[in-house]
């Protein structure tokens, strides 16, 4: 029965590799600055072989448009042609017989064989042809479009994408590289875990409190001041008409029926004076408690000097209340 098994030679036919070996992963050929290799190829048997057509049936996407002419000899039933030393990945297709089985007279897709072809890049990467079965390279198990990517980056090419400025950035995005446009001043980079983009940075805002004994007020009712800022929206760049800012603190009593509180107050500035959140806890151990102050920190909100108050709602002299931090957390 005729076979399409064959073997590949770069040396002119001086030497060859083992029956249907592909040149590529360990038996890939090594990059040379300049040159092409003298591409030969043979049946490893001519028995039953009627006739054999030999062609390039694909390239990586470099040469994928340029294939190397295959010169055939009918006599001998091989194949000759060149390939660049500098790189490249070509898909060398053997059909014999028009791939029709003579004994069933019916197509046979053992009577047609392809093995590729691979040369290095100068950095010994490998490159994937177009149509290739895998999409990762068995030896260093980069992807096809890394490949691509290193091989233009390395081999003296020119890496273009439309619309490309100063700053831009490059990723890839599942199916192609794409352009990730400079980012304003100020913005970071940012993941949602599937794509790159540029976004405000998440800030927090330490608020002065007293040291945690200091931090302390018996019961009376009345607020006692923890501590007094000034803030203004304007110098903080992160902070945007829709950023979400949120008061924490962390705060206990010694009473589990009498609350510990919290209160944030405006003292000077548009709006003054004006009680903003009131969160509290009845937890007698260290609890967290969070209010949404966004509308009074916003960039549209007017800067002005912030109070922070504590208090218990117990009028006994007796009960603790206790504040240990707190801070606001700016959202994007």
């Amino acid at each position: 029965m005729a076979s399409a098994s064959f073997q590949i030679s770069s040396d002119g036919g001086t030497s060859y590799a083992a029956a249907d070996t592909a040149l590529a992963d360990a038996n890939a050929l090594a990059y040379v600055a300049s040159g092409t290799y003298s591409m030969k190829a043979r049946l490893i048997s001519t028995a039953g072989v009627a006739s054999v057509a030999w062609d390039i049936v694909s390239a990586d996407d470099v040469h994928y448009s340029s294939l190397p002419t295959v010169t055939s000899d009918a006599t001998t039933k091989t194949c000759t042609f060149d390939v660049p030393k500098t790189g490249g990945a070509w898909l060398l297709r053997c059909r014999i017989n028009s791939g029709v089985n003579e004994s069933t007279g019916t197509t046979d897709a053992s009577y047609t064989k392809t093995l590729a072809i691979k040369v290095l890049s100068s950095v010994g990467l490998q490159v994937i042809a177009v149509g290739e079965t895998t999409e990762a390279d068995a030896t260093t198990g980069y992807t096809k479009a890394f490949n691509d990517l290193a091989r233009t980056a390395t081999s003296g090419g020119t890496l273009s994408i439309s619309g490309q400025t100063t700053g831009d950035l490059i990723y890839y995005n599942g199916s192609a590289w794409v352009r990730l446009a400079i980012g304003a001043n100020g913005t970071v980079l940012k993941s949602d875990g599937s794509v790159a983009s540029w976004g405000s940075a998440a800030v927090s805002f330490p608020i002065p409190v007293f040291a945690a004994n200091a931090s302390t007020v018996l019961g009376s009712g009345s607020p006692y001041v923890l501590a007094e800022f000034w803030f203004d929206p304007a110098i903080w760049p992160t902070i945007t008409t829709t950023s979400t800012i949120t008061l924490h603190a962390v705060i206990e009593t010694t009473s589990g029926s009498k609350a510990a509180n919290l209160q944030l107050d405006r003292v000077s500035g548009t709006g003054a004076p004006a009680t903003l959140a009131t969160p509290s806890s009845s937890s007698t151990t260290s609890a967290h408690v969070s209010a949404d102050v966004s509308t009074y920190f916003r960039s549209t909100a007017a800067s002005g000097i912030f109070r922070l108050s504590l208090y218990i709602s117990s009028a006994d002299g007796t009960e603790r209340a206790t504040c240990t931090g707190a801070f606001l957390h700016v959202s994007p």
